[in-house]
């Protein structure tokens, strides 16, 4: 009789070795463990994760206290706007595209894919509307500015062109739902 158990238990224990029925099903994890990958996959997310990169990218140097305070001074229609663009959830064509409201995710004056960069520093539509908005910019007397290049993060963070930005969008008409008269621009008392 043992000699009959042990052959059962034996073949048992070499199909669940050899997974036979195909059940692939991993080991659960503790509670401990799953927080810990969890908070490794948090602080440094893989390179080719989209998920939060563009936000990654624009987020600039300013800390939560001084994105609400930038934020709350603003009227609504601008902090919406620069929350879309910062966050990259915004009515253009790329991200459109990604749940089927648009039939491509190109730009239809460019031909290339129509994303927040494309929008503020590239697309040919808006080369005078930039042009203005470049030459607030070195006019303003921040000499952090001269030294950067203007990409989303300086357009999207930097407290002091924030407004030219806004006023850049205002001018190029591209969101008219997000429009306020360009007399009202953010400024800090």
């Amino acid at each position: 009789m043992d000699r009959e158990k042990r052959g059962v238990a034996d073949k048992e224990a070499k199909a669940a070795a050899d997974d036979v029925d195909g059940d692939d099903e991993p080991l659960p994890q503790s509670a401990a463990t799953a927080r810990q990958h969890a908070r490794a996959h948090i602080k440094s997310p893989p390179e080719n994760q989209r998920v939060g990169a563009h936000h990654r990218r624009v987020r600039g140097k300013l800390s939560s206290k001084k994105t609400a305070a930038l934020l709350a001074a603003l009227p609504r229609a601008q902090c919406s706007i620069l929350v879309q663009l910062r966050s990259g959830h915004i009515p253009l064509r790329e991200y459109l595209a990604r749940f089927g409201h648009a039939d491509t995710p190109r730009c239809t004056h460019c031909n290339v894919t129509e994303s927040v960069r494309h929008y503020l520093s590239i697309c040919g539509r808006y080369t005078h509307a930039r042009t203005r908005l470049l030459n607030s910019i070195r006019l303003l007397k921040d000499a952090s500015l001269q030294d950067r290049g203007f990409d989303s993060a300086t357009l999207l963070s930097h407290p002091d062109v924030i407004p030219l930005t806004l006023k850049f969008v205002t001018e190029t008409g591209r969101f008219p739902r997000h429009t306020v008269n360009p007399t009202q621009v953010f400024h800090e008392d």
